[in-house]
């Protein structure tokens, strides 16, 4: 598991620890691979306990996180996650 702080603050958030990130080792092991994923803005992590990406998932600034998230996309191909809050979920993109 990997704990990377993309958008997040210590001082804005509620709790104490920085939020777990588990990305998908085959498509966020190198750095180029995550500059990619972020090319359109960093999401925010502001409310997140705890993210999971499993599969190759494209983010935005318009991306929220908040709680426990968990993205799936079981395709090849690059999806890019629709702006919007995401709260508490497992959601297949």
């Amino acid at each position: 598991m990997k704990s990377l702080g993309l958008a997040h603050s210590p001082g804005a958030r509620s709790g104490a620890q920085p939020p777990a990130i588990d990305l998908d080792p085959e498509h966020y092991k190198l750095v180029e691979q995550l500059d990619e994923k972020l090319a359109n803005g960093v999401p925010s992590l502001k409310a997140c306990q705890k993210l999971t990406v499993r599969g190759s998932v494209l983010f935005s600034s318009g991306n929220i996180f908040q709680g426990k998230v968990t993205l799936i996309n079981r395709s090849s191909i690059p999806h890019l996650l629709p702006p919007g809050e995401y709260r508490d979920c497992s959601k297949e993109v």
